[in-house]
């Protein structure tokens, strides 16, 4: 018994010794990308992922490998998922815009309110992480000014100091309110990819529901309601629906 104890002991921490590290498999992985090994390094990533890793260049180039398939859903999925680690990343957006031109749902969005689409454009600026770090570089600043305010003597010193407080602790406000709206769409999951190549979206949440529209693979959905096994969706352009669960994949 106690040997069959040790045995097992052993071959536990050799397999642990034995597995490669996160920085190992994507070297492996890009190897096989490079050699045009395109599911192979699918493979090798996703194994990353399964060890409970993930960031902006991983997903990346699970979406480049997707691409390179054909799979424009999956492509999509991966190019938004690098986004909500890293939204301002040029490379990404212009390839999954270049993937969203190859599905065949161009769906016309519903029109937004100016403001409401230079807030959108505006919390794309930094990543929430970065938003935070403006946060606190504004509230340093207004508070450095506050403290110049109560010691100092001259007029146009306060005068100046009073101005520049005002100005950072309110840009500090705004930043720190994109920070959280950043952080909290990163951790959003109400958004989704359709991903066999053609369903029908129902009126209800039963496979016997009547057909409202049809939606192709590649296409993303906003996810409002649940129930059980389907979920109810809503499209760019304001139509809703019911989808069974196993034909979208959460962003």
């Amino acid at each position: 018994m106690k040997k069959t104890f040790i045995y097992i002991l052993f071959v536990m921490l050799a397999s642990t010794l034995s597995a490669a590290t996160p920085e190992q498999l994507m070297e492996q992985g890009n190897k096989a990308y490079e050699s045009k090994n395109y599911q192979e390094a699918i493979n090798t990533y996703q194994d990353i992922l399964h060890q409970g890793y993930a960031s902006h260049q991983l997903y990346y180039n699970l979406g480049n490998a997707h691409f390179r398939m054909g799979d424009y859903a999956h492509a999509i999925l991966f190019y938004e998922r690098a986004l909500r680690i890293n939204p301002t990343d040029a490379e990404t957006l212009e390839n999954l815009e270049l993937a969203q031109s190859r599905t065949q749902d161009q769906i016309e969005e519903i029109p937004q309110f100016l403001v409401v689409r230079l807030y959108k454009s505006m919390l794309r600026w930094l990543s929430p992480i970065g938003w935070l770090i403006a946060t606190l570089i504004l509230a340093a600043i207004a508070l450095s000014a506050i403290v110049v305010l109560i010691i100092s003597s001259s007029y146009q010193t306060r005068k100046w100091s009073f101005v520049i407080a005002a100005a950072a602790l309110l840009a500090a406000l705004l930043a720190g309110a994109n920070a959280w709206a950043s952080y909290s769409r990163q951790q959003n999951h109400d958004e989704a990819i359709v991903m066999p190549t053609m369903i029908s979206v129902k009126s209800s949440p039963e496979e016997g529901g009547i057909e409202k529209f049809i939606l192709h693979s590649g296409t993303k959905v906003e996810i409002t309601d649940e129930l059980n096994d389907w979920y109810k969706i809503v499209i760019a352009d304001g139509e809703k629906g019911w989808l069974h669960a196993n034909e979208i994949e959460r962003i």
